[in-house]
C-alpha cells in the first residue's frame, strides 16, 4: 500500500475558450446571434493545450498553437475537476472525436433566432441532429452538461453563463 501525505493532489483543469476567426463566417455569426465571439473550443492544459471543438467538417482537436494561427482569442474561462470528473468527460471527449459538424444546424439558428426576437421564446433548433452532429456551442455545451433545456445556446449564452459560473483564466 502507497505511502500518502494527506496532500490531495492538485485539481485538473479545462479552459473554457471564446475566439473569432476573422472572416465573413465568423463575422456572420456573431452579428446574427449578438455575439462577442463567433466560436467556442474546449483547451485541455492537462493534455499539451490541445484545443478540444466542433469544426471544419468534425468534432477533433487540434493543437493550440496551430489554431491561434487562424482564430483569435477573445475569452478564457477555467473549470477545476476532480481526477474522476476529468477522466468521466475525457472519455466522452474521445467518444465523440469524429462525429460530423452539423452545418445544417446553422441555418436551423435563423429559426431559433427569430422566435427570440420576435417571440421572446427560446426554443430547439429544429434543425438539431441531437448528439450525432455538433456545432462548437453544443459540443462544449454536451460536455459540460449544461444541454439545452432552455432551447438552443448561441456562443453569446454560453459566453454569459461561463461569465458568471467560472473563473477567467
Amino acid at each position: 500500500m502507497p505511502l500518502t501525505t494527506g496532500v490531495l493532489d492538485p485539481m485538473k483543469k479545462l479552459i473554457i475558450g471564446f475566439s473569432d476567426g476573422g472572416n465573413m463566417l465568423s463575422a456572420l455569426i456573431k452579428y446574427t446571434t449578438k455575439s462577442l465571439a463567433s466560436h467556442t473550443f474546449i483547451m485541455l492544459p492537462e493534455e499539451n493545450n490541445l484545443v478540444y471543438q466542433a469544426s471544419g467538417r468534425a468534432v477533433n482537436y487540434e493543437n493550440y498553437k496551430h489554431f491561434l494561427s487562424h482564430e483569435k482569442v477573445i475569452e478564457l474561462y477555467e473549470l477545476e475537476l476532480t481526477d474522476e470528473e476529468y477522466t468521466r468527460l475525457r472519455d466522452f471527449r474521445n467518444s465523440k472525436v469524429g462525429d460530423p459538424y452539423a452545418s445544417r444546424e446553422l441555418v436551423g439558428f435563423l429559426w431559433v433566432l427569430a422566435c427570440r426576437q420576435i417571440l421572446d421564446m427560446a426554443v430547439r433548433n429544429p434543425l438539431s441532429m441531437g448528439d450525432h452532429a455538433y456545432i462548437c456551442v453544443d459540443i462544449v455545451t454536451s460536455h459540460l452538461s449544461i444541454g439545452n433545456t432552455e432551447g438552443t445556446k448561441t456562443p453569446e449564452d454560453l459566453r454569459r453563463w461561463c461569465e458568471k459560473s467560472l473563473k477567467r483564466a
